[in-house]
């Protein structure tokens, strides 16, 4: 091995030459200098490696550049990792047919680089050897060509692309975010690499080739402009995301072969109305232009651009997959098979046209995002069988105003109806355990009551809702960070004791709370629970672990009383009352009801017990009836 650099075509005599000498020199000198190529070859760096060259770099102004096919009688075969990388003056370059290897990021970053003329000999084109060379709109691949590396011409601009039958690799995103155009891919490729042609844009023809078993990941991912696929016999595996984001699809073809289909690999784009599958596929079929799986256990996909269109999955489907019907926004009526267990996550995304949904009793899971933005809807019924409700499942349907969970449910996943901005009323049954982190945040609700199931209550739950009152089940033993922040109409809480924990800002920025009552001993809680909210904050008489503050925020003992030993108790000169004691400076309000058991209570005094006593006093007839007294909290 030896490294040769060549700076300059002439010489530098170490002597002192005599006239005629120096003449001769100087004669000599020019003549190699007009040799052809000669000053060419000398502003290249190489090395040599078992008497052949590999060009390691150039010095010279690039420009229209002609690599030589040899050097001082040796072979140029190999350009190497980085050569011309980031050469950014260089137009064009010829490589001659001795070349046979052009390593890693050989070309790279080649911003000017518009035309290359690859030799015949060239078997191999590494990882991102023309990577970033923007301007370059044409290849010509050989037959003899075994190679085409990872991102080999990711972002460049190559329109057409023909991969001779020699090929047998094709890197991963080696044509990835490139301006292709068409694509066809020899018989030698086996694998489509992941994201081989991903984010290029403008790919609006491809044939794959008669060898082609598998379509790796995200492989087609955002070409927007293909229209149409036909899926090879012998493909045997697309793989996860292969035509995602491929909005402009019209039709698929799938072949005889294929036998598994990724998550996302097909997806009901809108100009979608066709899907079919060759009849001898042992794994797959369709029925009227929509994929199943061979038994029709499975609805694979529906074709999205069926406008005003009404659906009824057959009553074999025990399963939808995840995005079978997004994006479907003319589908204007569903109903749903009495067989459904499985909702898949993003089911029925966007699904905008759709007014009612009807979750049959047999649906066990309702998945993520399933029917998120489905803004048309406005009548939801739940079955009994759905034990959970994912996350997002329900997100952004503005037209729901009312939902009644089935008895079923154990829990309701984060964000699960956040920001249904039309949703007034909800019931909540008892089989509910979990609330999930902004479950309810941003609907409209007018108040909740908790069932006597729910344990815990999700960061943000209920924020942002105008909630008049909020009933807390008495299980609740954790509510989390702003559960009930900004729930600005609200007026009272009850807070049972069964809460062991209770986080940051749960009721900041409701305005209108007046009071906050305990009624156990005293949680954990965060350093802010009330924020800018000033409410009276209570505790009971019994409970434990209280003193004068609590989160930072005063708390008395609510212990109104009012005994019949008090002198102050009875009639007395047609007046009745009596004297409330207490925690001087509580504020009670009296209610009073002709029938303690059915009602009503109707309030009749407010009393602040100032030095910790106030007399209450009404007129003696309004108690010759009957008349009952309690005491409540504002």
């Amino acid at each position: 091995m030896s490294t040769i650099t060549i700076v300059n075509a002439g010489f530098l005599p170490a002597f002192r030459p005599s006239l005629p000498t120096a003449r001769w020199l100087q004669s000599f000198a020019l003549a190699l200098f007009l040799l052809p190529g000669f000053a060419l070859r000398a502003q290249f760096t190489f090395t040599t490696n078992d008497n052949v060259i590999t060009i390691t770099g150039y010095s010279g102004v690039a420009g229209d550049l002609t690599i030589p096919e040899s050097i001082g009688g040796r072979p140029v075969t190999v350009i190497g990792t980085e050569a011309f990388n980031k050469r950014d003056d260089l137009v064009s370059v010829v490589i001659p047919n001795t070349v046979r290897d052009i390593q890693d990021s050989a070309f790279d970053n080649c911003v000017n680089l518009t035309e290359v003329t690859l030799g015949s000999g060239v078997t191999n084109i590494g990882v991102a050897a023309f990577s970033v060379s923007w301007s370059l709109k044409s290849v010509t691949f050989h037959e003899g060509l075994v190679r085409i590396g990872p991102g080999a011409f990711s972002f460049s601009s190559v329109t057409n692309v023909v991969i001779p039958d020699s090929v047998t690799s094709l890197g991963d995103g080696a044509f990835s975010d490139s301006g292709v155009l068409s694509a066809t891919i020899g018989s030698g490729v086996t694998q489509i690499g992941n994201s081989l042609f991903g984010d290029a844009f403008g790919l609006a023809s491809v044939t794959l080739g008669t060898s082609v078993t598998n379509i790796g990941v995200s492989a087609f991912n955002n070409c927007s402009a293909l229209t149409n696929i036909i899926i090879p016999d012998r493909v045997t595996r697309i793989e996860d995301n292969a035509f995602q984001q491929c909005t402009g699809l019209q039709s698929v073809a799938i072949g005889r072969g294929l036998t598994s289909i990724g998550d996302g690999a097909l997806r009901p784009y809108p100009n979608l109305v066709n899907i079919s599958v060759d009849a001898a596929n042992p794994s797959f079929g369709s029925m009227g232009g929509v994929l199943f799986n061979k038994g029709k256990t499975e609805l694979i996909l529906y074709p999205a651009s069926r406008f005003g269109d009404s659906y009824t999955i057959p009553n074999s489907v025990t399963s939808i997959r995840s995005n079978a019907f997004s994006f479907s926004y003319g589908l204007t009526n569903l109903t749903i098979g009495n067989h459904v267990i499985n909702i898949g996550d993003w089911a029925f995304f966007n699904c905008s046209g759709l007014s009612s949904i009807t979750i049959p009793d047999s649906v066990s899971v309702i998945g993520n995002w399933s029917f998120d933005q489905c803004t048309g809807l406005t009548n939801l019924t739940f079955g009994h069988g759905a034990t959970s409700i994912g996350r997002a499942a329900f997100a952004l349907c503005t037209g729901l105003s009312s939902v009644t969970l089935g008895d079923g449910v154990t829990n309701i996943g984060d964000s699960a109806f956040f920001d249904c901005s039309g949703l007034t009323n909800v019931t909540i049954p008892d089989s509910v355990t979990h609330i999930g982190s902004g479950a309810f945040q941003f609907c409209r609700l007018n108040g909740v009551t908790i069932g006597a199931g729910v344990t815990d209550i999700g960061v943000g739950a209920f924020l942002g809702c105008p909630l008049t009152y909020l009933n807390l089940g008495r299980n609740v033993g954790r509510i989390e960070d702003q559960a009930f922040d900004n729930c600005f109409a609200l007026t009272s809480v009850s807070i049972p004791g069964s809460v062991t924990n209770i986080g940051w800002a749960v009721f900041d920025a409701c305005f209108s709370l007046k009071t906050v009552v305990f009624e156990g001993n005293i949680p954990l809680q965060a350093s802010s629970l009330f924020g800018n909210s000033t409410p009276s904050v209570y505790y009971l008489p019994g409970t434990t672990g209280w003193g004068t503050s609590y989160a930072l925020h005063p708390i008395r003992l609510w212990n109104p009383q009012a005994s019949p030993l008090d002198p102050g108790f009875g009639v007395k000169n047609g007046t009745f009352g009596l004297n409330i004691t207490g925690t001087p400076g509580i504020t009670v309000i009296v209610e009073a009801s002709p029938n303690p058991g059915i009602g009503p209570w109707v309030a009749v005094s407010t009393n602040t017990l100032a030095g910790g006593s106030s007399l209450f006093t009404e007129p003696a007839a309004l108690t010759m009836g009957g008349r009952f007294y309690h005491f409540r909290t504002p």
